[in-house]
C-alpha cells in the first residue's frame, strides 16, 4: 500500500474571509501512522515562508500541527489541519482552524516532479540496457 510520502501541492483558503487563497508547496514523510514534512508558501512577492509538520494518519483520517520556522508576529501560531485521504492516497480535502478561524484545504501529489523522477528511472534503465 503507498504512503503519503512524496511531494504535494496545495491550496488553502479563506472562505469567509475577503483573504486570498494561499498556495503551498510540501513534503511529506510518513512512517507508519506518522506523518512529518515541511511546507513553504508565499503570502506576498518576496515573502516566502517555510513550516514544518507533525501529524498522525490513521486509516483515511489525517491531523497535523503546522508550525511556521519564523518569528514574525503573524506567523506563530500552530494551525491544526483535519483531513480526508482519498483511497489511491493523491488527494486530501479538509479543514484548518487557529483561534477563532476556520478554513479549507486542499492537495494532491505534485504530478510534475512525480513525472520527472519517472523520467530519470526511464533513462537510467535504458542507460543499464545499452551497456548491458
Amino acid at each position: 500500500m503507498p504512503t503519503l510520502s512524496g511531494f504535494w501541492a496545495g491550496v488553502y483558503a479563506y472562505p469567509n474571509d475577503p483573504a486570498p487563497a494561499v498556495n503551498f508547496d510540501c513534503e511529506l514523510l510518513q512512517s507508519g501512522s506518522v506523518v512529518t514534512g515541511q511546507i513553504t508558501e508565499s503570502h506576498a512577492p518576496g515573502q516566502m515562508l517555510v513550516a514544518n509538520i507533525n501529524g498522525h494518519l490513521t486509516g483515511f483520517n489525517i491531523s497535523f500541527i503546522k508550525t511556521y520556522q519564523t518569528t514574525h508576529s503573524n506567523f506563530l501560531w500552530e494551525i491544526a489541519y483535519d483531513g480526508t485521504v482519498s483511497p489511491k492516497k493523491d488527494e486530501i480535502i479538509g479543514v484548518w482552524r487557529v483561534g477563532g478561524r476556520q478554513g479549507t484545504f486542499n492537495m494532491h501529489r505534485d504530478a510534475g516532479i512525480l513525472r520527472e523522477s519517472e523520467i530519470r528511472k526511464t533513462s537510467n534503465k535504458k542507460d543499464i540496457k545499452v551497456r548491458g
